[in-house]
């Protein structure tokens, strides 16, 4: 007799479960156990984040994903940005996880217009110990076309820049936490072909930080025979919280009901009525 489905939500480098929680409260209106811890690191001031290795982050998630299994039989996993990125690991290691969303997902195409600097990040990574030093304080639009959402986020920054974390994440960007994102890309883009969980990929075609690339390369790498790719409008780079986020959250929920459809009809009934 199966349980209960369990969704694990992992949210982006910097960020915090807050920027979640739209697509968390979809799922658990579903009648879904959803966990979204915060990765490590995430949760304390920026000395510490800076010097956080991507394998804690994996770690993190790991960690919660064995939480969720011991409560649930089905367990999907959905992840922003970085959170994607570990997602696709945990799919790799877990051959059992009944679905992958992975949201503006990047292995390594960046938006032009807004990271010109980026060609020094490959004569950087040759300093690694350096780059706890180095660091920017981003600034509008924050990946978000949601005007609201940009000067609530501006009205806090000055915490951030303090060194603080606010509710919404962390606004410092250390280049030490890019050396990890570009070793967390190197094994995620060596594990992708191997990788034969379904996967729902959604990416804006208007993000400021990543370009849609990202996602068309994963879909074409990826193992899985059950993928899709959905490209959308009139949102950036933060899916789950931008002026669409209810219909990506919906996404996400119709693609774990239809994978749960196929695999266990009975469970559906009973969890999703």
């Amino acid at each position: 007799m199966r349980r209960n489905v369990g969704v694990l939500l992992l949210h982006g480098m910097t960020g915090s479960p807050t920027e979640m929680r739209p697509v968390e409260k979809h799922l658990v209106n579903m009648g879904l156990t959803v966990k979204t811890p915060i990765l490590a690191g995430h949760d304390k001031d920026y000395l510490v984040l800076r010097r956080t290795r991507y394998e804690a982050w994996l770690q993190s998630a790991r960690d919660a994903l064995i939480e969720l299994q011991q409560e649930c039989d089905q367990v999907f996993v959905v992840g922003l940005c970085m959170g994607a990125m570990l997602a696709i690991v945990l799919g790799h290691e877990n051959p059992d996880i009944a679905g992958l969303g992975l949201l503006s997902c990047e292995v390594g195409y960046y938006n032009p217009n807004t990271t010109k600097r980026r060609y020094l990040f490959p004569i950087a990574f040759k300093f690694p110990s350096i780059l706890h030093h180095f660091y920017w304080t981003e600034t509008p639009p924050y990946g978000l076309k949601n005007t609201r959402l940009q000067n609530l986020i501006t009205s806090t920054i000055n915490e951030s820049k303090k060194g603080n974390t606010t509710k919404f994440g962390s606004f410092r960007t250390y280049g030490s936490l890019f050396y990890e994102i570009h070793r967390l890309r190197a094994h995620v883009n060596r594990l992708l072909p191997e990788v034969h969980t379904p996967a729902l990929l959604i990416h804006s075609l208007e993000d400021t930080m990543l370009t849609f690339h990202n996602a068309l390369d994963v879909y074409q790498n990826l193992g899985s025979e059950d993928k899709t790719v959905m490209l959308m409008n009139g949102t950036d780079h933060m899916l789950t919280m931008d002026l669409r986020k209810k219909e990506v959250a919906a996404l996400v929920g119709q693609f774990i009901e239809e994978r749960l459809e196929t695999a266990c009809p009975d469970l559906m009934t009973s969890q999703i009525a």
